[in-house]
Formats: structure tokens, sequence, C-alpha cells
């Protein structure tokens, strides 16, 4: 979720952290490639001055589980026209992406840590913040402002990453202008973007119930009577989950392919959610639409 330390620098808290772990969309291969080639990753200052788009977890799966030769860069690029690519053995090419994996990865447990850290109660602490709102010094100026971000980081992420971006545009249902734009799948080299999907989901679960299943926003709507709504938004949450876990095969590239409808009924359930964190969710509880999403009838 883009709240706190995950968030963007901009947003109260914010340390970005969360693109500097795993920035998806934002992935290069073009740029992954030409760096296997010039081995900028054995640079002391690599990760320091690369961008996002050629490391974390998105570079690594890339890395460790694309085992084609072939590169993303157009003809015209350097590693084409010059034979660089082209002169880097199997062998080679294989012991360069280890290589390049290994720092990458330890970027990402660098990161990944200091992200935990931020929120542990005798580190960091975020969690404070929240509790905390409003009270001078504090990073939200109310604890509507703290509310707020909760509910924007909630709703954009089930909303725009998990509806729109990760079923949606591979199905050609948003952000795409043909049939389907199987290149938009998030994890197309492991292959585990429905395994993603329903981690997604999860994550929902616990910022609407709580950790035990009893607390979260579901039972502040309970608390200012409303419970008609938290019931209907987690049986949507419950409907999302078993659809997309109905979802076959678990390869979702090839579920769009052989079995779409499987798909579109998974993408149904979740948008049937995101329509009620959108309007009634946010309704009862005083919020406000994230910028992102408002003025979206989808």
């Amino acid at each position: 979720m883009h709240i706190g330390p995950a968030a963007p620098a901009t947003a109260p808290g914010g340390k970005g952290l969360r693109d500097e772990v795993y920035g998806w969309p934002l992935l290069s291969r073009c740029t992954i490639e030409q760096t296997l080639v010039n081995e900028g990753y054995k640079s002391a200052d690599f990760v320091a001055f690369s961008l996002v788009n050629s490391r974390g977890l998105g570079a690594v799966e890339y890395l460790l589980f694309h085992e084609g030769a072939d590169n993303a860069c157009s003809a015209q690029t350097k590693i084409n026209t010059d034979g660089s690519w082209a002169a880097l053995s199997a062998e080679e090419l294989r012991k360069r992406k280890v290589d390049y994996a290994r720092v990458a990865a330890a970027d990402v447990l660098r990161r990944a840590q200091e992200l935990a850290d931020a929120w542990a109660t005798d580190k960091g602490n975020f969690a404070a913040n929240l509790a905390r709102a409003g009270e001078p010094g504090g990073v939200f100026a109310s604890s509507q402002a703290a509310f707020n971000a909760m509910s924007d980081a909630l709703i954009t992420h089930t909303d725009k990453e998990t509806k729109d971006r990760k079923l949606g545009r591979p199905l050609g249902l948003s952000e795409c202008t043909t049939a389907t734009c199987l290149d938009g799948l998030e994890s197309r080299y492991a292959r585990r973007s429905k395994q993603h999907l329903v981690a997604n989901l999860r994550g929902v679960r616990k910022v609407l119930r709580g950790c035990t299943d009893s607390g979260g926003l579901e039972a502040l709507m309970r608390a200012r009577e409303a419970a008609d709504v938290a019931d209907r938004v987690g049986k949507a949450l419950d409907d999302a989950t078993k659809a997309v876990e109905a979802v076959t095969p678990d390869d979702l590239e090839a579920a769009i392919t052989q079995n779409p409808e499987g798909a579109k009924t998974a993408h149904a359930a979740v948008k049937s959610l995101t329509d009620l964190l959108k309007n009634e969710f946010v309704l009862v509880l005083g919020l406000q639409l994230p910028t992102l999403v408002s003025g979206d009838n989808d």
C-alpha cells in the first residue's frame, strides 16, 4: 500500500520505498540488457544512480526467469548495431545475469529492511504517526487526513493497480487499444501474475479487517452504524478473492489466451469491490476519493 514510508516522497511521511523495492509497471528490459553488456551493475554507485526500471524485484525476476537470448532494444540501439549483445555467449550471458541479479537482490533486501524498520515499533514506528494524527508536529494534520491517506492507498491499490493494470489492461478492458495487451501482464517471466493478484487482495483484507479479522476499516464502518456497507464490502472482497483463485490455468497469460471468460469474471468481481469502495465506503466514512480515481466511472 502506498502509505507512509512506501508512498512517494511528496506524501505525508513518504520515502518512496515501494518503488525502490518493486517499481512495477516501471521495467525497462532494454535498459537492463544494456547494463548486462556494459556490466554497469559492477559499479559501486550503480544502485545510487540507476533508475528503478532497471533494478528492484522486477529486474530480479527478468534476470532469473527470462531464458531467451533475445533483447528488447531496437535494431538501432548500440548493443545491436555494434554486435556487443550478439557477441555474448550463452554461458557469459547467464553469468552476467546471475551477477546482476545478486546486486539487485541485495538492494531489494536493504530497501525492504528499511521499510520494515520504518514501521517497527522500536525504530521508525510510523504507526504512531497514524495514532497521533492531528497532534502538533505530527505527519498528519488531522485524524481525517490519516484516514484519507489510508483510504487513498487502499482504493488506488485495488482499483488502479489490481483491477485496471493487472487485470484490465492484459484483458484489453482498460488502457489498451487492441483485443488484449498481454505485454501489460505483471509477472511475464516468472508467470506468477495470478498469485500476485491473490496476494494483493489478501493485503486489501488486512486493511479492511485488520490482522485478526475483527478490526480495520470494517470495524470503523460498524462503529458508524454502517454494518450493512461493511457486510457488502466484506462479501465483495471474498467474492473477488474466490474469483481470482478460480482462474485457470494458473498462468494468467495462458488463462487470458485459452479461457478469457474466467479472467473476465475475476475482473468483474474486483470491479464490484472497487465500485463499493469508491462510493458507499467513502461516503459512510466521510472520506475523499484519491485524485487518480476521482471522476473515474469505471
